[in-house]
Parts: C-alpha cells; sequence; structure tokens
C-alpha cells in the first residue's frame, strides 16, 4: 500500500470516514474523495502525504473544516473543495502550500472570508472563487499572486469593492467578475492588468463608472460589459483597446451616449449594443470598425437614425436591429456592406419604405423585415439579392403588394408573408423560385386566388395557407408539388372542396384543412397518400361524409375530425390505421355509425389499432358498453371515455393497457361498480371518475396502483370508503 499512487473514492455516497492506516500512503500522488456526501472529517494524519500533488474534496457537503496538518502537503499543485457547501473558513496554515497552482473553492456558500496568508501561495495560476456568496471583501494580499493567469469571482454578490492591490497580478489573462451585483466601483489600479485578454464584469448591476484607466489594457481581446444596467457612460479612453475582438455593452439600459473612440478598436469583429435603450444615436466614427463582422443592436428603441458612414463596415456580414421602433429611414449607404449575409430589421415599426439601393447586397442570404407594420411597398431591386435563401415579411400589414421582380430569387428556400393582411394577389413570376422549401402565406385573409404558376415550385415541402378566408378553390396543378410534406389549408372558410389531385401528392405527411367550414366532401383520391401520419379535419361543419375507403393511410399516427357535426358515418377500414397512436373525434352530433350521441356501440374491429397511444372519445351520451377488444390496444397511455352517461359497466379486459397512464371515466353516471383487474394498471398516475355517481366502492386491488399520484373522486355521492393503501398520492378530491 505504501507504493500506491492515485486513490479514488469519487461518487462514495455512504463513506463516513477514511481509512485510519491513511498514513502509511507515503508515495500517494492523486487523492479524489469527490462526492462523498457522507465524510464527516479528514483525517491529521493527511500530513504523512508527503508526495501528494492532487487533493479532491469536491461536493464533500458535510465537511466543515480542514485539519491544519494539512500545510505539509508542500508538493500540492491541485486543490479542490468547491461545493463543500458547510465550511465557513480557511485555515492560514494553507499558506505553506507553496507550490499550489489550481486552487477551487467555488460554491463555499458559507465562506465568510479569505485568510491573508493565501497570498503567500505565489505560484498559483488560477483561483476560482465562483459563488462564494457570502465573502463581503478580498485580502488586499492576494496582489502577491503575480503568477496568477485566471482569477473566477463570478457571483460573489455580497462584494462591493476590490482591493487596489489586485494590480499588482500583471500575469492574469482571465478576469471573471460576473454577477457581483453590490460592486459599485472598481479601483484604477486595475488598469495595471496589462496581459489581461478576457475581462467580463456582466450583469454587475450597481456599477455606474469605469476608471478611465482600463484603457492601458491594450491585450484585451473580449470585453464583457452587458447588464451593467446603471453603468451612464463609458471612459473614451476605452478607444486604446486596440487588441479588442469583442465588446459586449448589451443591456446597459441607462447608457446615453457611446464615445467617438470607440471607433479606434479596428480589431474589433464583434459589437453588442443590444438593449441599451437611452442611445439616441451612434457615433459616425464607429465606420472605422473595418474588421467588424457582426454588429447587433436590436432593442435600442430610442435610436431615430443611423450615421451613413455604417456603409464603410464591408466586412460585416450580420448586422441586426430588430425593434429599433423609432427608426424611420436606412441610410442608402447600408448598400455599401457587400459583405452582409444577414440582415434583420424585424419590428422597425416605423419604417415606411426601404432604400432601392438595398439591392446591392448581392451576398445576403436572410433578409427579415417581419412586423414593420408601417412599410406599404417592397423596392423592386430587392430581385437582384440572388444569393438570398430567408426572406421574411410576416406582418407587414400595409403593404399592398409585391414586386414581380422578386420572382428572381431563385435560390430562396423560405418566404413568410405571413399576416400581409392588405396583400390581395401574388406575382405569377414567384413560380419561379423552384428552391422554395418553405411557404407561408397564412393570415392574407384579402388574398382571392393562388396563381397557378406556384405549382412550379417542385422543391416545396411546406406550404401553409391557413386564414386565407376569401380563397374559394385550389389549382388542380398543386399536384406538380410532389415534394410537399406539410400542406395546412386550415381557415380556409370558403373552399368547398379540394381538387382529386392533391392524392398525387404522395409525400405528404401532414394535412390539416381544420376550420373549412364550407367543405363538403373529401376526394376518394386522398387514400393514396400512404405516407400521411397526421390529418386533421376538424370544425369541417358541412362534410357530411369522409373517405369510402382509408385501406391505403397505413402511416397515419394522428387522427383529428372534431367539431364535424354533419357527418354522419365513419369508414369501416378504420381498423386498418394500424400505425395510429392518437385517435380523437369528438363532437360529431350526428354520427351514428360510429361517435357521438347517437352512437350506441363500438366496433370490435378498434382492437386492432395496437399503436394507439391517445384514445379520446368523450361525451358518447348513448354508449352502453365497450367491446372487450380494446384490451388490445396495449400502447395506450391516455384513455378517455369521459361522459359516457349510459355506461353501466367496463371490460375486465382493461386490465391488458398495462402502458395506460392517464384514465378519464368522469361523468359516467350508471357505472355502479369497477373490474378489480383494473389494479394491474401499475403505470397509473392520474385517474378521474369523478361525478360516478351511482359507485359505492372502489376494489381492493387498487390499492396495486402504487404509481398513483393524482385520484379525483369527487362528487361520486354514493361512495362509502376510501383506500388507506394508497399512499403516493399527491393530489385527492373528494368532494360531495
Amino acid at each position: 500500500m505504501n507504493a500506491l499512487l492515485e486513490f479514488d473514492l469519487e461518487g462514495c455516497l455512504n463513506l463516513e470516514t477514511l481509512p485510519k492506516n491513511m498514513h502509511i500512503l507515503i508515495s500517494l500522488k492523486i487523492l479524489n474523495l469527490k462526492r462523498c456526501r457522507r465524510l464527516k472529517a479528514l483525517l491529521n494524519s493527511i500530513e504523512n502525504l508527503i508526495s501528494m500533488q492532487w487533493f479532491s474534496i469536491e461536493g464533500c457537503s458535510r465537511l466543515t473544516s480542514l485539519p491544519k496538518e494539512l500545510d505539509n502537503v508542500t508538493t500540492l499543485t491541485t486543490f479542490a473543495i468547491s461545493e463543500c457547501k458547510n465550511m465557513t473558513l480557511l485555515l492560514k496554515e494553507l499558506n505553506n502550500l507553496t507550490s499550489l497552482t489550481t486552487f477551487d473553492i467555488s460554491w463555499c456558500k458559507k465562506l465568510i472570508s479569505l485568510p491573508n496568508e493565501l497570498g503567500n501561495l505565489t505560484s498559483l495560476t488560477t483561483f476560482d472563487i465562483s459563488w462564494c456568496k457570502k465573502l463581503t471583501s478580498l485580502p488586499k494580499e492576494l496582489g502577491n499572486l503575480t503568477s496568477l493567469t485566471t482569477f473566477d469571482i463570478r457571483w460573489c454578490e455580497n462584494l462591493t469593492s476590490f482591493p487596489k492591490k489586485l494590480g499588482n497580478l500583471t500575469s492574469l489573462t482571465t478576469f471573471d467578475m460576473s454577477y457581483c451585483k453590490n460592486l459599485i466601483s472598481l479601483p484604477k489600479e486595475l488598469g495595471n492588468l496589462i496581459s489581461l485578454t478576457i475581462f467580463d464584469m456582466s450583469r454587475c448591476e450597481n456599477l455606474t463608472s469605469l476608471p478611465n484607466k482600463l484603457g492601458n489594457l491594450t491585450s484585451l481581446i473580449t470585453f464583457d460589459i452587458s447588464y451593467c444596467k446603471n453603468l451612464i457612460s463609458l471612459p473614451n479612453k476605452l478607444g486604446n483597446l486596440k487588441s479588442l475582438i469583442t465588446f459586449d455593452i448589451n443591456y446597459c439600459e441607462n447608457l446615453t451616449l457611446l464615445p467617438n473612440e470607440l471607433g479606434n478598436l479596428t480589431s474589433l469583429t464583434t459589437f453588442d449594443i443590444i438593449r441599451c435603450e437611452n442611445l439616441t444615436s451612434l457615433p459616425k466614427e464607429l465606420s472605422n470598425l473595418t474588421s467588424l463582422t457582426i454588429f447587433n443592436m436590436n432593442y435600442c428603441k430610442n435610436l431615430t437614425s443611423l450615421p451613413k458612414e455604417l456603409g464603410n463596415l464591408k466586412s460585416l456580414t450580420i448586422f441586426d436591429i430588430i425593434w429599433c421602433k423609432k427608426l424611420i429611414s436606412l441610410p442608402k449607404e447600408i448598400s455599401n456592406l457587400i459583405s452582409l449575409t444577414t440582415f434583420d430589421m424585424s419590428k422597425c415599426e416605423n419604417l415606411i419604405s426601404l432604400p432601392q439601393e438595398l439591392g446591392n447586397l448581392t451576398s445576403l442570404t436572410t433578409f427579415n423585415n417581419q412586423w414593420c407594420k408601417n412599410l406599404t411597398s417592397l423596392p423592386k431591386e430587392l430581385g437582384n439579392l440572388i444569393s438570398l435563401t430567408t426572406f421574411d415579411i410576416s406582418w407587414c400589414k400595409k403593404l399592398t403588394i409585391l414586386p414581380k421582380e422578386l420572382g428572381n430569387l431563385t435560390s430562396l428556400t423560405t418566404f413568410d408573408i405571413n399576416k400581409c393582411v392588405n396583400l390581395t394577389s401574388l406575382p405569377k413570376e414567384l413560380g419561379n423560385l423552384t428552391s422554395l422549401t418553405t411557404f407561408n402565406i397564412q393570415y392574407c385573409k384579402n388574398l382571392i386566388l393562388l396563381p397557378k404558376e406556384l405549382s412550379n415550385l417542385t422543391s416545396l415541402s411546406t406550404f401553409d395557407i391557413s386564414w386565407y378566408k376569401k380563397l374559394t378553390s385550389l389549382s388542380k396543378e398543386l399536384d406538380n408539388l410532389t415534394s410537399l410534406t406539410i400542406f395546412n389549408i386550415q381557415w380556409c372558410e370558403n373552399l368547398t372542396s379540394l381538387p382529386k389531385e392533391i392524392g398525387n401528392l404522395t409525400s405528404l405527411t401532414t394535412f390539416d384543412v381544420s376550420k373549412c367550414k364550407n367543405l363538403t366532401s373529401l376526394p376518394q383520391e386522398l387514400d393514396n397518400l400512404i405516407t400521411l401520419t397526421t390529418f386533421y379535419i376538424s370544425d369541417c361543419e358541412n362534410l357530411t361524409s369522409l373517405l369510402n375507403e382509408l385501406d391505403n393511410l397505413t402511416s397515419l399516427t394522428i387522427f383529428n375530425i372534431q367539431w364535424c357535426d354533419n357527418l354522419t358515418s365513419l369508414p369501416k377500414e378504420l381498423n386498418n390505421l394500424i400505425s395510429l397512436t392518437t385517435f380523437n373525434i369528438q363532437w360529431c352530433e350526428n354520427l351514428i355509425s360510429l361517435w357521438c350521441e347517437k352512437l350506441t356501440s363500438l366496433p370490435q374491429e378498434l382492437g386492432n389499432l395496437t399503436s394507439l397511444t391517445t384514445f379520446k372519445m368523450n361525451r358518447y351520451e348513448n354508449l352502453a358498453s365497450l367491446p372487450k377488444e380494446l384490451g388490445n390496444l396495449t400502447s395506450l397511455i391516455i384513455f378517455d371515455i369521459s361522459w359516457y352517461k349510459k355506461l353501466t359497466s367496463l371490460p375486465n379486459e382493461l386490465d391488458n393497457l398495462i402502458s395506460l397512464t392517464t384514465f378519464d371515466m368522469s361523468y359516467c353516471k350508471n357505472l355502479t361498480s369497477l373490474p378489480k383487474e383494473l389494479g394491474n394498471l401499475t403505470s397509473f398516475t392520474k385517474f378521474d371518475i369523478s361525478k360516478c355517481e351511482n359507485l359505492t366502492s372502489l376494489p381492493n386491488e387498487f390499492s396495486n396502483l402504487t404509481s398513483l399520484t393524482t385520484f379525483d373522486m369527487s362528487y361520486c355521492k354514493n361512495l362509502t370508503s376510501l383506500l388507506e393503501e394508497l399512499s403516493n398520492l399527491t393530489s385527492i378530491a373528494c368532494y360531495k
């Protein structure tokens, strides 16, 4: 044992003490006690581990102190005591660990102070005290740690100040003091950290200013002051940070001005000023940031204009001005941003026009101007954006026409004109967009027809024309859309029929004709949609019948035909839908051959739907019994037979529904008893028998329902006793 080099006890959750003969491990280099959550103390004999280099007690949450003898282990280079949540103090004797390079005391939430003697750990390169929330100050002696390269004090939220001697840490490259929420000022001596490359002071919410000397941090590459909500100004000297690549001042809500000197940050590639809500203008000197590739200034809601000089940012690839609500125009010089690939100006609600020069942005792939509510037209020059793949003009409510030149955007894959309520027609040239895969034109309620040329969009996979209220017919040429997988025509209230050619869309997986209130029939050719998995036809009030045959729809997993009031029958082939997982057919008031108020029985063939996971068929008030074949639905998870007012019993075979977690049979007012076999459904978590007024008792076998958490038997007014064994219940209702 004395030759042992590594002793790993990580995760020994029940270990309370260490072996008494630990002292013989004189050759031990690595001791890992991580996550030994019940360990109460470390042995004094640890002083004999004179060769130890790596020691972790991370997550030993019962430890409250360290043995002072630890100071003899002078070979230690890495020491981790993070997540020792009950550790209240550190021994001053730790100052003898002069070989220590990494010291992690993060998440020691009860630690109230650091010993001054830690300043003797002059070999330390990484020091992590993050999440030590009770620390109120740092010892000035930490300024002696001149080898330190990484210092992490995140979430030390009770620190109010730093010792000025931290300015001596001239080897420091990474300094993270984010979430030090009570820090009110920084010492000017931090300007001496000449090796610093990453400085994060985000969410230091009480900082009101930064020292000028931060301009001396000329090695700085990343500087994050986001969410410093009370910061009212930036020092001019920040313009000296010539190595800076990423500068984040997001959510500095009280910042009213950016210094002109920021234009000197010529290495900057990413600049974020998101949610700087009190900025009213940008300095024209930002045009000197010729290395800038990403510029985000969304939610700068008081910006009224952009300097024309921004047109000099020829390396810019992403430009984001979302929700700049007071912006009324764009300078035409933006057309010089020849490298721009993504331009997002959505929710710029006061923009009324776009400069025609935007047509010069031929590298643009994504253009988003949704919710530009006052935009009345688009320049025809946008047709020159031949690299554009995504174009979103949804919610541009005052837009009355689309330029035919948009038909030149042959690289376009996604086009969204949702909620352009004043569009009355679409240009036939859109039929040239043969790369288009997604086309959303929902809520364009004044569109009367679709140009037949849209049938040329043979790459289209998603086509959404929902809420197209004036549409009366679909072109039969739509059968050319052979790549279509999702077709949504819900709320097309004036549509009376569907062309039989839709049956040629053999790639279709989702078809939604819900709320097409004047649709009277479905073409039999829909039976050819062999890949269809989801079919919604709810609220088709005038639909009188479904397909005569459903034999080929064997891929169907979700079938929803609610509120089809005039539907009188369903085809018997429903039992062939062997992939069906969700079956929801409710409120079809005139249905007599299968469901709803006039329904008196269910076909036994429903037992063939063995993939079914959700079966909702409530409010069938004339049903008196259930077929025993429902016991074959062994994949069923949710079963809803509520409001079966004439149902008097349940088949014993329901005990085969071993996957069932939710069973709702509320308002089955004529049920007098429940089969004891339901006690076998041990996956049950929710059981609702409320308003089963004639139930008088529960089977003793229900005590086996150990997974049950919610049991509603409210208003079972004839129930005389409850079971005592249902110990896992978190919710029970039994009102009378």
